[in-house]
């Protein structure tokens, strides 16, 4: 009877190994490593692999892999045993993928502050170069820490346990997460979406993937496998929102989506921005809460209990002024299909703002030029002291505003 006892108890722990795995003993230590935005809208972390310390870029979308550059790769003496999958596909890469190196050799353990985690499936790819980052870097495969995204402290924390003190305190939301594909879901978030015409408001419960490495907020791919009325939701939001058909290039291709503005009051108390990209690089339809929308949040990823908590931040800024303020830049627009720009974030400080644009000011000309072309070098024109005169759109009035250094 005692055999049979220990070997149930063998296959329990089997089970639970295979499921979850954790690089170091059961302590409560937490260990931070530091965070930063890049001017290309994306979480950079340090990390160390043989002692030699990198810059990779923080993606719980990259599905467990981790993806370095030949010189990395070079530098770490995994440049050999390779095979080349065309298929390959993350947030990065462009449409159709890039064909790039898949190392089947063995795992690889990298420290993120002080934390030892192992990554079997590595990926060499020189795309990350013009990322102007090392790698790229994702939560492994069955890992079982507890991953704290702290972004009023600029930090990112590993731990095996929480303190009750941080149970407490995370207390504007508790969510169910589950694994699919290498990628932690968020189950049944409800979004409260309220209309710009009548004030109505519009329910949606969804299960979203956290993807840290996508720089927008929410982004609805593909048109099934979804939990919501997906059909509905999108007449809603056409006909309740401030929205636009933007112009998404890759590589030859050029993919027509829509973008929409809007506010809701169940997770964001705030304006939105809802991206339904009809094209998904993944094969499966899905949401995703991007990183400009977990920025209103400090979260807690405990793959342990497989729960997301959240705390709301006091942030006075959102995540592309953010972005804008550290790279120095006025504004970011999207390009529409009626060659007009869409102003979706600007930066406070910067002349343009100054002059009076806002932010969804339509752009239609600068002195005079349509906005079909080149528009960022109509915009810096304002930086060499000329005077420039935006034709602008707004609430549906007309406006021409000079912009003078």
């Amino acid at each position: 009877m005692g055999k049979i006892v220990s070997n149930i108890l063998l296959f329990i722990f089997l089970i639970h190994s295979v499921s979850c795995v954790n690089n170091q003993p059961e302590v409560s230590t937490t260990l931070p490593a530091n965070m930063f935005i890049t001017d290309n809208s994306h979480i950079s972390i340090s990390v160390l692999i043989d002692s030699l310390k990198f810059n990779f870029l923080f993606d719980t979308g990259a599905s467990g892999k981790l993806i370095v550059s030949d010189t990395v790769a070079s530098l770490l003496g995994i440049t050999d045993s390779l095979s080349v999958n065309s298929k390959m596909g993350y947030g990065f890469s462009p449409t159709p993928p890039l064909k790039v190196k898949e190392v089947t050799k063995s795992p690889l353990d990298v420290t993120i502050g002080g934390m030892l985690l192992s990554y079997e499936e590595i990926i060499i790819d020189n795309s990350t170069a013009a990322l102007n980052a090392d790698g790229i870097i994702s939560i492994p495969k069955r890992d079982c820490h507890i991953w704290h995204l702290d972004f009023d402290r600029m930090r990112l924390e590993l731990s095996d346990s929480l303190s009750a003190s941080q149970t407490a305190e995370y207390e504007d939301g508790t969510f169910d997460l589950y694994e699919h594909r290498g990628n932690y879901f968020v189950k049944d978030i409800p979004l409260a979406f309220i209309s710009g015409h009548s004030g109505n408001t519009y329910h949606y419960i969804d299960d979203y993937m956290i993807d840290t490495g996508s720089p927008y907020e929410i982004v609805l791919m593909g048109k099934g496998g979804h939990k919501g009325n997906y059909e509905q939701l999108i007449a809603y939001l056409a006909d309740n929102s401030l929205n636009f058909e933007y112009l998404m290039r890759t590589g030859s291709e050029v993919i027509h989506n829509k973008m929409y503005y809007i506010a809701e009051s169940g997770m964001a108390c705030d304006t939105v921005q809802i991206i339904n990209q009809n094209k998904s690089q993944s094969g499966f339809s899905m949401n995703i809460l991007g990183v400009g929308f977990m920025y209103r949040y400090n979260l807690i990823i405990d793959l342990h209990s497989k729960k997301l908590q959240l705390k709301k931040r006091n942030c006075s800024k959102d995540f592309n002024e953010t972005v804008l303020s550290i790279c120095g830049s006025n504004m970011d627009t999207y390009a529409t299909a009626a060659h007009t720009n869409i102003v979706t974030s600007i930066n406070h400080n910067s002349l343009l703002y100054k002059a009076g644009i806002r932010r969804f000011d339509e752009i239609t000309g600068v002195t005079s030029r349509s906005m079909e072309g080149n528009t960022s070098k109509i915009f810096k024109m304002a930086e060499k002291g000329d005077t420039l005169y935006f034709s602008i759109v707004r609430n549906g009035h007309k406006l021409n505003i000079p912009v003078v250094k």
